[in-house]
């Protein structure tokens, strides 16, 4: 956060604002990372399981995503699997789950990050703004 409170300007993909696609089943946290996101500039899709992950992620070509590891349809450590086999996107794992043979398979199928619930949101600024530096292919 810059010292007047506000958090920094979000990275630009040329003119057009982020994309970001939150897959989260607690309606509490996806209304939160809703409106965190929306304060930067970020063009965001919410939805609650992962089938509508699935609709949303084809549809919108996300820059970043978001991904309960529990959602129902298809879990969220399916979801990075798929993603990533079609997407350089930034993939952010959020589960309460500490499970370190969980993390490792969600960081082996292609997440760029892991962070525990609960988080504090300058945690989730941070992680986002390292998983930004990193250089993308397209």
């Amino acid at each position: 956060m810059s010292a007047a409170g506000a958090p920094p300007p979000p990275p630009a993909r040329g003119s057009q604002p982020l994309r970001v696609l939150v897959v989260e089943d607690d309606r509490d946290i996806a209304h939160l990372l809703h409106t965190l996101f929306a304060a930067r500039g970020y063009r965001t899709e919410v939805v609650h399981d992962g089938g509508d992950a699935l609709e949303a992620f084809a549809v919108l070509s996300p820059d970043l995503v978001t991904l309960d590891v529990g959602v129902p349809t298809v879990d969220g450590e399916e979801l990075c699997r798929r993603f990533r086999a079609v997407s350089d996107a930034y993939l952010l794992m959020l589960s309460a789950r500490t499970d370190e043979q969980l993390i490792q398979r969600c960081l082996d199928h292609g997440a760029d990050a892991y962070l525990r619930k609960p988080f504090s949101t300058r945690d989730l600024h941070t992680r986002i703004e390292e998983m930004m530096v990193r250089p993308r292919t397209s």
